[in-house]
């Protein structure tokens, strides 16, 4: 029975500090996958081997197409994001990112409204919204109003400044951006969101 346990602990143990390598002979961090099938039995990986690996390291980075991740996330190729056309009012989820409005928001009839989660509920999360017809204080064919602007709009106000004397700015207008290319819709007006977990912050336009 005392051998048993030995064996058990000593299991364990080697468990615990090997290193778990997929299609590969020598891996260089706690979990590596060889997807190509390619590196070297011994040595270092070159970089064009490293171009189909996984990484985890001992600190907990990821590393795609990388051995030596510096972030909690490194990838070293492109990236591909959801990416939603609508001309219809439309409900942001934990599928979305980016949100491009390509229909018609130029009276109370047409008014369309974008719906953002209870930045509660989702600290951290980063949307881009986009409107190709102009935001709530925007343009109808390339007309200013000076009221009852009827552009998308968002469902919750943005924080987007804070005056010196402690104001704070908000709004639900997807505001335009200084763009030197009109049309006969004006220009896009677009917004880049993230939520604290308290209230959703403008980022970017």
């Amino acid at each position: 029975m005392k051998k048993h346990y030995i064996i058990v602990v000593l299991f364990f143990y080697c468990t615990i500090y090997a290193q778990i390598g997929i299609n590969i002979h020598n891996p260089q961090g706690a979990f590596h996958i060889d997807a190509g099938k390619d590196n070297n039995i011994t040595g270092v990986p070159t970089l064009s081997q490293q171009i189909n690996d996984i990484v985890i390291t001992s600190n907990g980075n990821f590393g795609i197409g990388t051995i030596t991740p510096n972030s909690i996330l490194q990838l070293n190729g492109s990236l591909s994001m959801p990416v939603v056309v609508t001309d219809k009012n439309y409900t942001l989820t934990d599928r979305d990112y980016s949100v491009i409005f390509n229909g018609l928001s130029q009276d109370v009839t047409s008014h369309v409204i974008f719906t953002i989660p209870d930045p509660s509920t989702c600290k951290g999360r980063i949307y881009k919204i986009t409107s190709l017809n102009g935001g709530v204080n925007g343009h109808h064919n390339g007309v200013y109003p000076d009221s009852n602007e009827y552009g998308l709009a968002l469902s919750i106000p943005v924080i987007y400044a804070k005056d010196d004397d402690g104001t704070i700015r908000s709004s639900t207008s997807v505001y335009k951006i200084g763009n030197a290319v009109g049309g006969t819709k004006g220009y896009a007006d677009r917004i880049t969101i993230q939520s604290d977990g308290n209230n959703w912050y403008c980022i970017d336009y």
